[in-house]
């Protein structure tokens, strides 16, 4: 099919784009509008008092057709023709298809900020259409019900989901955004709206289906519907739906279509204020419609039509004529007719507006420019429609700002989005467009968008290039972010000196140096001190000299002591080149090779190794010279006793007598007991004293292999004890011994227990305990061999000796 008017093209578009859809991807970036905040109520603009003028502040308007594009449908020709191409159209449904969309216009629209807080107000008109056609309505009437795809009972047309949700209603909105923290990094918003209705048509239920036998082409259509309708005051389906009522001005304002509905939305300001993360829910809400409301409904419903019977035909085909075939056809009327008269019924009804939601997240690249992506989407009829939206966002100045776009949107990513805004003065003009591309290539798009409107924008911050909050005509520096108290200057390094008079703007400094550091604060600046963290003096480049040598401290080795160059500050107090914490001998002028020591007295022996330093003396003598001071033959470098004369084999010492019996104590034996010389200065025995030591030892029995003193012994232990006792000044040596029969450990413990008995014997006779010398050897000091009886006789024993100290 052919058409040679190319404004069909035109009519064609515009049928296509007949709804309008809220998304408004654009805008919601140019928060610098105030429209923005109906995408998100936490997007506040910059300004302080914002007013729409009323019905040109916000006049909306966007058209999608899910279904097709005109270029799907409408073709241009080699001859500048137009053709149709249905079957390609149809081949682009889906099962489903829309027309949706949203119109608005602000009647009025104002707001205010109140210290931290954001209050809006808004009037708006709305009207929301959503329009679903199923692709077999289409396709049943392009092909006809003979076509194949449609044949057989497996087979039926689907007209399930046709229908018409539409609404149009007045919006009173009430608004509050507050900063959550002083910079308003992070907001938070929400909008209470009051919601009155206007007219609404609700597809509560649409399950429709036509079905052609396969054989004998007969049809079977079912029907099963629902469609609730408000405010229409003219005939519908043959019934008078407003009885006669006329619309007043009371009812148009103050219906009885009574609803509500709420935004909430956030922004927050992340990492450093390098990332804005957003997210909104808007036009969450519902109508109560009990205006003249009609219920139109159509439950189960089914009629076959299997043609005309051939017996029903006249006998003569003659009486075949108009009359007759419009009788039958008004019969097949009628028939379908009853079958499918709707029942009605006045019943209010609910009917939801469609929520939208939003997440955005923004790289923000300076305070003046922006990158963005925005998630968006909204659920109708179990379908979920999602947009991923890429923007670029830009304040050029005061005066102007930019936004551009692109989408995935609607099956298509042929959805470039822009817009602008321009201030003179007060006065403030937006307009944005989520597909620019409509009007270039209007046979390629399913999208075609725009807003506009007129603001009066008033408490904008004056011109500020550098935004640092003090206008360019008070700003000494307008192009570089500054602070206050240097006119608009910056100071980056915070030493209270600007940077336009700061000689070292990234070093915190002082005044007396035009802002360069003076770290040590020695009053060389640090760029010409030597040591910039040590205070120092100006002659020496800002370097210390602690000690005033006139060598600085980093180059003197003894920083905290005076001395020459020659050391490296380090002192020397004989001048003889080696400094004195090296100097063996500091007071006296040596050299090198001996650590600065003379030889004094020139016997070889350098001072720091001799030890008769004024005197010359042999090397072997540590260079003393060799004495006899109390003239006993031995030199005083021997003699243990150099001023008491002594002999050489007492080492020069005397000898001594301490006991006084003429026996000196070299060869005292008992040198605190007096004796006989004769007896090496031991007193001797008496002859019968010796007897009676002699009768205890020969006399001392013991029961066998134990330490029990037999009783035969008794009596000469008992002499022994009495002669003890008349001699105090003796001490008794008692020592046991075994022979070797049995364990050496048990003999060492026989001949301990033997000493001890022997002992407690004699001090129970009198004889004091510490008198004696407890000694025990077990089988270790046998006097005889062990190999014969005899011998082992001998060694069991315990001897007795008296002893003298």
């Amino acid at each position: 099919m052919q058409f040679k008017n190319k404004w069909l093209l035109v009519a064609l578009m515009f049928i296509s784009s007949m709804g309008f859809a809220q998304t408004d991807l654009t805008l919601y970036n140019m928060t610098w509008t105030p429209q923005s905040m109906y995408q998100n109520p936490a997007l506040t603009p910059e300004t302080k008092i914002n007013i729409g003028l009323p019905g040109i502040s916000s006049i909306y308007g966007q058209g999608i057709n899910t279904g097709f594009t005109i270029k799907d449908l409408v073709q241009l020709n080699s001859q500048d023709s137009l053709i149709l191409t249905p079957d390609n159209m149809i081949d682009q449904l889906a099962n489903r298809n829309y027309f949706m969309g949203n119109l608005a216009v602000d009647y009025l629209s104002f707001g205010i900020r109140v210290n931290r807080n954001y209050l809006s107000f808004n009037a708006t008109e709305r009207a929301m259409v959503r329009f679903t056609y199923p692709r077999d309505l289409l396709g049943l009437a392009w092909y006809g019900n003979g076509d194949p795809r449609y044949l057989g009972g497996d087979n039926p047309a689907d007209f399930s989901g046709l229908g018409l949700d539409a609404q149009s209603w007045r919006e009173l909105g009430f608004s509050w955004t507050r900063d959550i923290d002083e910079d308003g990094k992070l907001k938070i918003g929400g909008r209470l709206k009051y919601l009155n209705g206007t007219w609404a048509s609700r597809t509560e239920n649409s399950d429709l289906s036509l079905t052609t036998d396969g054989t004998y082409y007969s049809l079977t259509a079912n029907s099963n519907f629902r469609q609730n309708l408000s405010g229409f005051d003219n005939q519908v389906a043959g019934v008078d739906t407003a009885a006669g009522a006329q619309v007043t001005a009371t009812d148009y304002l103050f219906g009885r279509n009574h609803g509500l509905g709420v935004d909430v939305g956030f922004q927050w300001e992340v990492i450093d204020s390098t990332l804005r993360v957003s997210g909104s829910l808007v036009d969450l809400g519902f109508i109560r419609w009990k205006n003249n409301p009609l219920n139109i409904s159509s439950e189960n419903a089914s009629f076959e039509f299997r043609g005309i019977d051939v017996l029903d035909f006249p006998d003569s085909l003659e009486t075949v004529n108009g009359d007759y075939l419009d009788s039958l056809g008004q019969t097949i009327l009628d028939s379908i007719e009853n079958t499918f008269t709707p029942d009605t019924t006045r019943e209010a009804f609910n009917a939801p507006t469609i929520p939208r939601f939003y997440i955005g997240a923004n790289y923000l690249i300076n305070d003046n420019m922006d990158a963005g992506l925005l998630f968006s989407g909204e659920v109708y009829k179990g379908v979920f429609r999602p947009t991923l939206t890429a923007s670029y966002n830009l304040k050029v100045t005061q005066v102007l700002q930019l936004s551009a776009n692109w989408s995935y949107m609607n099956r298509s990513f042929l959805n470039a989005g822009f817009g602008f805004s321009v201030n003179a003065g007060p006065v403030q003009w937006y307009l944005a467009t989520d597909n620019v591309l409509a009007p270039i290539v209007p046979a390629s798009v399913t999208n075609a968008h725009v807003h506009t409107g007129i603001n009066l924008t008033i408490g904008r911050k004056p011109k500020d290039r550098d935004e640092d909050g003090i206008p360019d005509k008070e700003d000494e520096c307008p192009d570089t972010p500054g602070l206050a108290e240097f006119n608009g200057c910056p100071d980056l390094d915070g030493d209270k000196i600007p940077d336009v008079r700061d000689s070292c703007p990234e070093t915190p400094g002082i005044p007396l140096f035009n802002g360069c550091p003076d770290r040590d604060e020695d009053g060389v600046q640090d760029s010409e001190d030597e040591c910039p963290d040590d205070p120092g003096k100006v002659e020496y480049n800002g370097c210390p000299d602690r000690d005033g040598d006139t060598i600085i401290d980093k180059e003197d080795a003894c920083p905290d002591e005076p001395g020459p160059v020659a050391t490296k500050g380090c002192p020397d107090a004989d001048g003889d080149g080696i400094i004195d914490s090296e100097d063996l001998c500091p007071q006296k002028p040596g050299d090198v090779e001996h650590k600065g020591c003379p030889d004094t007295d020139g016997d070889g022996l350098y001072d720091n190794e001799d030890r008769c330093v004024d005197e010359f003396g042999p090397t072997d003598n540590f260079g003393c010279p060799y004495g006899d001071l109390d003239k006993d033959g031995i030199f005083d470098k021997e003699d243990r006793c150099p001023d008491t004369p002594g002999p050489k084999e007492n080492n020069g010492c005397p000898y001594g007598d301490l006991d006084g019996d003429g026996v000196t104590d070299n060869v005292d034996e008992c040198p605190n007991t007096p004796g006989l010389p004769e007896n090496n200065g031991c007193p001797k025995l008496e002859e019968e004293e010796e007897e009676i030591l002699q009768a205890a030892f020969d006399n001392l029995e013991f029961e066998s292999g134990k330490s029990v003193i037999r009783s035969t012994s008794y009596e000469s232990l008992d002499s022994l004890a009495s002669l003890l006792v008349k001699k105090p000044d003796w001490k008794l040596r008692i020592a046991g011994h075994t022979d070797n029969v049995g364990a050496a450990s048990s003999n060492m413990r026989l001949s301990k227990n033997r000493s001890n008995a022997v002992k407690d014997y004699l001090n129970s006779r009198g004889v004091a305990e510490d008198r004696f010398i407890v000694e025990w050897y077990g089988e270790d000091k046998p006097i005889a061999p062990n190999n014969t009886a005899a011998g082992r006789q001998k060694n069991r024993r315990v001897e007795m000796e008296v002893v003298f100290e």
